[in-house]
């Protein structure tokens, strides 16, 4: 079945999504909605028919789960909560097409709900703060930077460039013109700039059980740094990203990508077996945690992983 011919309005989510041109959990939700809604309005308008609709769907959906559903818990369990309505036997094609329309409604509406008890945390949390760092990127904490950015805030942001996604860049164009002040710097620049700051977040891609976090390749290297020179590690995310299984003690296995694009040598002749692999996400232990910015309100490492997860 070719999954994208299946859409009429939706192909570019879908190419966002496999050609990565959007980073972040919420970003590839938000794609995959996009392209729910589009199945349910061909079946609606008499397009395809309620079984050809509820098929793509679910292949759809799972296609999505196998590929981003092992490094993203958070696109996992929104997948499953957005299809639950639409998995009872015999439903009409209007009555598929409109649960799952209403399913995305309710999946956005919690959602946004959560989002601004997040930033509403973040702008308690981060009140005094007058220089941060910020590592790849992340809607959730773009959205506090937005939400700093209204409210006229006067704050220095280091941003460094997060090589192996080019994460950094997003928050720059993110807030071109912005009345923040932005410094885009090389990763390898961050024990320099991080002294300077008054705190460094992070997003999450998976939220552990111990309350630690997984995320972009170079976070650990900051958490590190913010340990040693005293700078408060925040991470930003909904519980939604949780994934009880995960610990320090019982990691995930990462997987290895080709680097040759990122270290400039794609079409370079090099000596033959240079390895040029590496993880694109990594743990960071909550020792080197400072807090969360939750739709639950601020939590240490430890509250955290007393809370109860969404899934």
């Amino acid at each position: 079945m070719d999954l994208r011919e299946r859409l009429t309005t939706s192909k570019e989510d879908f190419d966002d999504i496999v050609l990565g041109r959007k980073l972040g959990a919420n970003s590839n939700i938000s794609s995959i909605i996009h392209m729910l809604r589009d199945i349910a309005g061909q079946v609606e308008q008499g397009g395809v028919t309620g079984d050809m609709g509820r098929q793509t769907a679910f292949a759809l959906t799972e296609y999505f789960d196998e590929m981003r559903g092992d490094s993203s818990i958070a696109v996992r369990n929104a997948i499953g909560r957005l299809m639950e309505p639409v998995r009872a036997e015999g439903l009409s094609g209007r009555e598929f097409a409109s649960r799952l329309v209403e399913s995305c409604d309710a999946y956005e509406y919690e959602s946004a709900h959560w989002n601004e008890k997040i930033v509403a945390c973040a702008r308690e949390v981060l009140k005094d703060v007058g220089t941060l760092m910020v590592y790849d990127y992340s809607s959730t904490v773009n959205a506090v930077l937005q939400d700093a950015e209204d409210w006229g805030r006067d704050i220095r942001v280091y941003i460094p460039e997060s090589r192996t996604l080019d994460g950094g860049m997003p928050f720059i164009r993110n807030h071109a013109g912005s009345n923040l002040h932005f410094s885009l710097i090389p990763d390898c620049a961050m024990a320099y700039y991080v002294v300077l700051c008054d705190a460094a977040l992070v997003g999450v891609e998976t939220f552990c059980g111990d309350g630690g976090l997984y995320n972009t390749t170079g976070s650990l290297s900051l958490g590190i740094l913010c340990r040693e020179y005293g700078v408060p590690f925040y991470g930003i995310t909904q519980f939604l990203k949780m994934d009880r299984r995960l610990s320090e003690q019982t990691p995930k296995k990462l997987e290895e990508y080709d680097m040759s694009q990122v270290l400039g040598v794609a079409g370079v002749q090099v000596e033959a077996g240079l390895d040029v692999n590496c993880v694109g996400i990594e743990l960071v232990p909550p020792k080197y945690i400072t807090g969360y910015m939750t739709e639950m309100g601020y939590l240490t490492p430890t509250q955290a992983a007393g809370m109860p997860s969404l899934n």
